[in-house]
């Protein structure tokens, strides 16, 4: 068990984190479930059947903060509970035990009636997360956010999202979502990630006494990243008119022959375009044009994708489009990109350093280098270092028009 639990003991802070996460392979069939099940586990459980007992005994342990989410990486996802709690140090109480014993209770004892979820629970959640799509749909970035999957996804990968699945809502019920817990929780053993000031020898019995239960499980790295291959000989344009108050173009490109190494020049191209210490789209297309309310980037790397939304009127969408592309072009020149490169590697790096002081990222970071779901920090900073305008050039000409979307607000002439 202990090869699954790493300590990193500092006094640097005033409260001890504790992360546990189950990896599970993502299927289609499961996505509501997927998205359903964290809201059943992080508010009430068996001993504490209400949200009012729950908060309660959460005050009396010490408790700042307790949840429980999900996180899709390709294929890989990863149901993840996380608690804050005072330094014992502090309040002179050693009650690790204790709230050990309620992180136990919260996972593997949730409140079940009749061999499934409670139904009131769960029917609301659902409701809730049906008005939050019907609400991000009024809106035309929330529109666009579930209009693109489908059109750029030959493979079904990216359009995976609850949006394009919402009949499989309705199929959930209290008994299977409560199969489906057993299946990728109930029955395994967690990865354990904490960080404070606590002494591992100590910590160590605790979590394995009340961590015991089968083995966690093993995880397909290779699935991380699912990169969506051009296929289309030429882009696909396509228009709409709808009922916003605003209408966007959107530009989704897809690369030749990418890997997993070519994410860091995508995430520095990324930041040349958008990032406050470049930021070439807006100044170009609002702050020297005028054509624009704002323009944003979408890099979904791991998927093999960059996003360009330009929000404008109407009449203006043809300008904003070519003007898109002559920023993409003056990319490819080096006296242009070369200084602010350095610049934005250099605030990366100060970021970087930055973030260092933060729980919650030194955190992150220790999980997703034992997950490897990004390379080390030595290798990945190296790289950043190195990139030079020749390898954004390079990157910006692998780059391929998959799809052009107009959606108009409509004429009222």
């Amino acid at each position: 068990m202990q090869n699954n639990i790493i300590i990193k003991s500092t006094k640097n802070f005033e409260t001890i984190s504790f992360r546990l996460v189950f990896p599970f392979e993502e299927t289609e069939k499961d996505i509501a479930k997927i998205r359903l099940l964290p809201q059943m586990l992080h508010y009430m459980n068996a001993k504490y059947p209400t949200e009012e007992a729950f908060k309660k005994a959460k005050l009396e342990n010490y408790i700042l903060g307790f949840e429980a989410q999900y996180a899709i990486l390709g294929t890989s996802g990863f149901i993840i509970f996380n608690l804050a709690t005072v330094d014992p140090h502090i309040i002179k109480d050693n009650n690790l035990d204790n709230i050990i014993a309620f992180l136990e209770e919260c996972i593997y004892h949730p409140k079940i009636i009749d061999k499934g979820f409670d139904s009131f629970e769960l029917e609301r959640e659902k409701e809730i997360i049906k008005k939050n799509i019907a609400h991000k749909n009024k809106h035309l970035a929330g529109y666009l956010d579930h209009k693109i999957p489908p059109l750029v996804d030959n493979v079904g990968i990216y359009q995976r999202g609850l949006y394009n699945h919402l009949e499989q809502l309705d199929e959930v019920t209290p008994q299977n979502l409560y199969k489906y817990y057993q299946k990728i929780i109930g029955t395994k053993a967690p990865y354990i990630f904490v960080i404070g000031n606590v002494n591992k020898n100590q910590l160590l019995p605790i979590l394995s006494k009340y961590f015991t239960k089968g083995k966690p499980l093993a995880i397909s790295k290779k699935h991380y990243d699912c990169f969506l291959k051009p296929f289309r000989s030429t882009p696909q344009f396509i228009e709409e008119e709808k009922d916003f108050q605003e209408s966007a173009v959107s530009l989704v490109f897809k690369f030749k022959d990418i890997c997993s190494k070519d994410k860091v020049a995508i995430s520095m191209l990324r930041r040349l375009l958008s990032s406050e210490v470049s930021n070439l789209l807006f100044n170009k297309l609002r702050s020297e044009e005028g054509l624009v309310y704002t323009v944003d980037t979408i890099n979904s790397s791991r998927y093999g994708l960059f996003e360009i939304i330009a929000y404008t009127d109407r009449d203006k969408l043809d300008l904003a489009k070519d003007k898109i592309f002559e920023c993409l072009e003056d990319l490819k020149k080096e006296e242009i990109v070369a200084p602010l490169l350095k610049d934005i590697i250099d605030d990366y790096v100060i970021a970087r350093n930055e973030s260092k002081d933060y729980k919650g990222y030194i955190l992150d970071e220790i999980m997703d280098e034992y997950f490897e779901t990004i390379l080390k920090e030595k290798e990945r900073l190296k790289l950043i270092k190195n990139c030079q305008a020749s390898d954004i050039k390079t990157i910006v000409e692998r780059m391929q028009l998959d799809t052009c979307l107009y959606v108009k607000e409509k004429s009222h002439e």
